[in-house]
Formats: structure tokens, sequence, C-alpha cells
């Protein structure tokens, strides 16, 4: 028997996989058996959080089947990082598994070990010189600070009876709530390090920061305690942070359009059921303004689809400046796009109102639009465009974002009837003779 150097809090609930292999039976531990690995990650990454796996036993016939192992121990520590794992398998303990594994026996597997490791009971051999810390979250840190202190699992109990963060509240809250993930992930290190004050630092804090990095990214500095101790911890913090990373990339090519950079559709339907609920409680207007650009189809056809993408990026680069922080800006399809005003700040000109802010920004967008330049496209390319569009406002026009686009999408249509370069802010407002841009 070699458990690894940490030791696990009380957990109730174990998997195996393949054939049984446990000798005797323990009442307050549920067993469930799976054919293959397969099986065994697909019931990790389903079970309830209610009745989760609490360990994995993970078998091999003969130690010529330990590589085999060794990839089933690295695909559970990518999933569940923090489950304990136990292995049996002929000629065990062996070095290659240190530091792998919870538990690491040859055959038979007997119920009281099982009961030793999960309660916490197991006399665990803790090395005094460093080891090389495993790449999956939730590992061991590379040292163990000394052969008298056993290091508290991380994140406790799955059920979260003991208070303690879990693996699984870190993953929600990453996918869930990411603004609540960092906050999540300092207390996490927190005990599991034993230092309560640890706190991420952005700038270096000196000779007693730990610098956390992974792959040449720095992501912080790990400051407030022991820094020997803190140290050993970088590499998880990092790791995490890793994925926060690379989650937020994602989530922005997901709701980001390609080409321009602005929201897509799916981007705009959340941003504007978020600005319509913020508005509803805040007793505020929010404005949606579809457009599209005035013979469109004529630029692409006359100077190719490269030049259609120069504009299209430099009409999302203009009304970026000219629209307020807290607005946005979607492409929905090839020249149309829609703009949500829900800026929350007051109105740039004092005691102007809502509808009133919004038709200013809206006139000098379309002025922009017709003196805007196309120098990429050469010198014998014209200059500047028009846009066509229509506006609708929450609550007179809409009570929600699907309404306030038809209609606004509408008004759209009704402006490409009446002529190009062309605005209708309503049933009877129309702007047809866009004011000239104002510093």
């Amino acid at each position: 028997m070699s458990p690894v150097s940490h030791r696990r809090t009380s957990r109730r609930r174990l998997m195996t996989v393949g054939s049984p292999c446990i000798e005797g039976t323990d009442e307050t531990i549920g067993q469930l058996t799976v054919s293959s690995i397969f099986a065994a990650l697909g019931e990790l990454a389903t079970c309830s959080a209610r009745e989760p796996i609490e360990g994995i036993v993970l078998q091999a016939q003969s130690t010529h089947r330990l590589p085999g192992l060794l990839r089933q121990v690295e695909a559970i520590r990518r999933l569940e990082p923090a489950l304990p794992i136990i292995a049996v398998a002929p000629g065990l303990p062996l070095p290659a598994l240190e530091g792998q594994v919870d538990l690491q026996t040859a055959p038979p597997l007997h119920m009281d070990q099982i009961r030793a490791l999960l309660e916490g009971e197991a006399e665990l051999e803790l090395p005094t010189a460093p080891v090389p810390a495993p790449d999956a979250i939730g590992q061991a840190p590379q040292t163990v600070p000394s052969t008298t202190e056993r290091t508290a699992d991380a994140l406790g109990a799955a059920s979260g009876e003991s208070g303690r963060i879990t693996d699984t509240a870190l993953i929600e809250a990453l996918l869930q709530q990411p603004d609540r993930f960092r906050q999540l992930l300092i207390r996490s290190l927190a005990e599991r390090s034993g230092q309560p004050s640890v706190r991420l630092e952005s700038a270096a804090g000196g000779p007693d920061a730990a610098t956390v990095h992974n792959d040449g990214v720095t992501f912080g500095h790990l400051c407030g305690g022991d820094t020997h101790r803190l140290k050993a911890w970088t590499r998880w913090m990092a790791v995490w942070l890793r994925l926060e990373q690379r989650l937020e990339r994602l989530r922005e090519e997901a709701l980001c359009d390609d080409l321009t950079g602005a929201l897509n559709r799916r981007g705009l339907d959340r941003f504007l059921e978020a600005s319509i609920e913020a508005a509803r409680s805040a007793r505020r207007e929010v404005t949606v303004m579809v457009f599209d650009i005035d013979d469109f189809k004529a630029w692409n056809d006359r100077w190719g689809h490269e030049a259609g993408d120069t504009i299209l990026r430099q009409v999302v680069q203009l009304l970026g400046s000219v629209i307020r922080d807290g607005d946005a800006v979607a492409r929905t399809g090839g020249d149309e796009f829609v703009v949500v005003f829900a800026d929350r700040m007051p109105p740039r000109t004092p005691g102007s109102t809502h509808p009133d802010s919004i038709d200013t920004i809206a006139r000098r967008f379309q002025s922009q639009i017709t003196a805007m330049k196309f120098p990429q496209l050469g010198l014998a390319a014209p200059g500047g465009a028009s846009i066509s569009g229509g506006l609708a406002t929450f609550p007179w026009d809409g009570a929600d974002g699907a309404t306030l686009i038809r209609i606004a999408d509408e008004r759209a249509l009704a402006s490409k009837r009446r002529g190009k370069n062309c605005l209708t802010f309503g049933p009877e407002v129309v702007d047809v003779s866009p004011d000239p841009p104002t510093a």
C-alpha cells in the first residue's frame, strides 16, 4: 500500500471499473461497477451533485498493462482532479504510481483499506523532498511542508457538508457565474494551503511573493502567506486560471462575429434580454436600432467581397466610437446590424431624455457614415456610404427584445421605401436629411 502524499476527507460512494474486486462489505459505502473507463467517465460527468462518486477503483490484470492504467488515471484526473483513485494490480506498489493515485495495492483489495482511505484514517507516508506535480487540476502540491503535517483536501466533500469549496463548485462558477470564480478559487486555495490571508496580486509583490504562471503566461503573484507553502500551489492555481482564460476566449468567440468583432445573434439576444430586465427594474428605456447599408450588394459586385468586408469592419469601428460604453452593436446578417442603446449613464447632453439622446447619436452616426472614406479600396474607390434603419423603444414599442427588433425592422423597411439614407424613429417621425457631423 502506498497512498499519495495528502489526506482526503470522508466520502461514502465508490465506483469500480471492470469486474468486482473488493473483499468484504460495508453498508455505509455504496458500490457501482462499470465495464470500462469510458463508462466511468460518463458516470462522473453526469452524476448528480447530491449523489456524487467519492472514489474510484482502477484495475490492471498484469504489470504489462500498467501503462493503460496510468492513462486511465490521467483521464480521471482531468475530469475530477480531487477524486480519490485506488489502483489494483499484481506487483503493486510501484514507484511509477507514486503521487498519481491515492492508494495502490496488489489484489485482493479489502473494504477495510477503502474505508480507511475514504475516512482519512490511513497512515500516510508523507515525503519531505519535493516531488513533481502531475499536470492536472486539483493534484497534490509540488512540495509537502513537513512529515508531521497532512495537507487537507482542497475542496472537501462533494456534498459540501464540510463547508469547503468543491471541484464541482469551482467548475459551476466557471460555467455559470464567472464573476465569482476567482473569489471561490482564492478561498479554496486558502483552505487547501492553510494560508487564510493569501491573495492574488497582479503586480509582483517582491521576494515574498509566489509567481503564478503557465505556458509562458503570468497570471499574478500569490502574497499574504508562507512563501514556501504558496510556491507549492502556484502550478495548481495556474492551471485553473489557464482554464478560466480559455473559457473566456470561447465565450467571446461564441458570442461575437468573426469578421467585425460585433456581437452575433446569440450575443445580441443575451445582451438585449439582460438590458431589458435591468431597464424594467430601474424604470428606464432601452432603444433598438436596426439598419443595413444602402446598396451594399452593388459595392460587393463592383469592388469584390474583400472590399465589402472592409466596409463592414469600418462601419462597426465607427459605430463603436459613436455609441456609449453601455451600448452594444451586433451584426445579424451580411450587412444587417442591430444597435442596443442601453447605457445606464445619464445622457451626454444635460436635460435631454432617452429618445432625444438616442436621436442625437443615431443622427451623428448616419452623418459620419456618409462622410466615411475607404482608402484601402484604392484611388478610384468612392467615398462614403449610407444607411437606412428603424428604431423602437422599450417599454413604449414593446416589452421584449423580439418585439423591439421586429418593430425596428419594420421601420427600417419603411425607411427603404421612403428613400436611402433614412432613419425612421416612429410611425410619424422620419429623418431623411441627416445633420452634419458635430464635434
